[in-house]
């Protein structure tokens, strides 16, 4: 038994596994819940591929390649789900044990993966694996998903990731955009770790069901909206710049208020120029008419009075939209020097791997 205190409009991931007589262990189960005053709406649940959690080796299969090693969570690391992740030098494509996949439902895969470090150039794909009730792969699903070939790919493709703990999501099968392959019987998750280039990849992941549960209030429901942009890169000259890297549009449809749950994340870089100390990066969520406004997050992500510097983000916030408004909700990034003056103040500026997420929970 245990307590502790949960802050209202946060999303926690709560997780649960049995140990039985003979101190063997079940696999990790989870279920997220976002609390709004005094109650928890429920918005998916368990992982149903083994091992999240890079706890047992054997749960995985390694296709071809050398096979990473398990290796502890890095320190500063914002993965929380196990103790471990996958850890590449060489090229190996890893993925789990299957399970059974439905037609008639939905799934959510997620991945956590990031490089070793900023001098590392490796690159990696993350893949649900499909196979039909022989076993063989199957992957036409009539291009829904990111890229299709040997396997069904999500959020990064022969791509590096930052060095920043970073989830990749997907979801896909009934009422979702991805679909599963017609005669897919059996799934995995997995990647392609270290494809090409030098240096370390971290990978985990696992795949979830998206199911009505007993636990959401009956007039509740949990609505989902991503918003991705893959970066932009401004050359010298960008003074007291910005941009608006993602946005989403909502209207609330009911007759009632809607809270808003909004996360964001991403990669940015900036440079130094040659008038005036510090030059800086800042980020932003902004929304337009809402009940409750977003809390004030401005907060600077890199400055630099030298050279370049990079870094990653992460934000999350919440707003109460009333029945019938609408709202987009965007995320902006602005340049700025110590005077903001004239000349400008960059050799150049970017961003890139950014995600909006909002969760739309109704009462």
């Amino acid at each position: 038994m245990f307590s502790a205190a949960l802050t209202d409009g946060s999303t926690y991931e709560f997780q649960a596994r049995a140990r039985n007589s003979v101190g063997a262990v079940s696999q990790w189960s989870s279920v997220y819940a976002t609390i709004i005053g005094s109650k928890a709406f429920v918005s998916h649940a368990m992982s149903i591929t083994p091992d999240p959690g890079v706890e047992n080796p054997d749960a995985w299969v390694l296709g071809s390649g050398t096979m990473p090693a398990r290796f502890s969570v890095p320190v500063g690391s914002s993965y929380t789900f196990g103790r471990y992740l996958w850890y590449a030098t060489a090229a190996g494509q890893i993925w789990t044990k299957p399970v059974p996949v439905d037609q008639t439902k939905a799934y959510r895969a997620i991945a956590y993966a990031l490089r070793n470090s900023g001098g590392d150039t490796a690159t990696m794909s993350l893949l649900v694996r499909f196979t039909d009730a022989d076993g063989a792969v199957v992957y036409s699903a009539g291009s829904t998903w990111d890229a299709e070939g040997a396997y069904n790919y999500f959020g990064l493709v022969d791509d590096s990731p930052p060095t920043l703990t970073t989830t990749y999501e997907v979801t896909f099968g009934a009422g979702q955009v991805a679909q599963i392959p017609t005669n897919a019987r059996f799934m995995s998750i997995g990647a392609l770790m270290n494809e090409s280039g030098t240096g370390g990849t971290y990978f985990a992941g696992r795949i979830q069901q998206l199911q009505e549960t007993d636990l959401i209030a009956a007039d509740a429901a949990t609505e989902v909206y991503v918003s991705t942009n893959t970066g932009v890169s401004h050359a010298s000259g960008n003074l007291d710049g910005g941009d608006s890297m993602c946005s989403i549009s909502y209207t609330n449809d009911t007759d009632g208020d809607v809270t808003l749950v909004v996360s964001a994340s991403g990669w940015v870089k900036c440079t130094f120029g040659s008038v005036d100390n510090p030059s800086y990066l800042r980020v932003l969520l902004v929304a337009g008419s809402v009940k409750s406004p977003l809390f004030a997050q401005y907060p600077y992500v890199v400055k630099t009075t030298s050279g370049t510097v990079e870094g990653g983000f992460s934000l999350t916030d919440r707003c109460v939209v009333a029945a019938g408004a609408s709202v987009t909700i965007n995320l902006n990034i602005y340049a700025n020097n110590r005077t903001a003056s004239s000349p400008a103040t960059y050799e150049a500026w970017s961003y890139s791997d950014v995600v909006l997420r909002v969760e739309a929970v109704k009462r």
